[in-house]
């Protein structure tokens, strides 16, 4: 979720508190923006070492960091190659 988005969010809620209304889950979930979920793993079917590997991308697997970073490594050209 985007800073804006977020902020966004909080502006509501805080819009939506003065005078005593606060607002509820259904409200507030809402104002979310939508976006398209996608799992790597369920993507390239392989683990995320081995898809770094095949694919060129640096890992230091295990490593928070670098995990991270390989799996958005691989959903960017998931995305890109759509």
């Amino acid at each position: 979720m985007s800073t804006q988005a977020t902020i966004s969010i909080y502006s509501k809620i805080i819009d939506r508190t003065k005078g005593n209304h606060y607002p509820t889950k259904k409200e507030l979930l809402d104002d979310l923006p939508t976006y398209e979920r996608a799992c790597t793993l369920k993507i390239y079917k392989k683990k995320l070492n081995i898809a770094c590997a095949e694919h060129g991308i640096p890992l230091k697997h295990h490593d928070a960091l670098s995990d991270a970073m390989g799996c958005a490594e691989l959903y960017r050209r998931w995305v890109i190659g759509k």
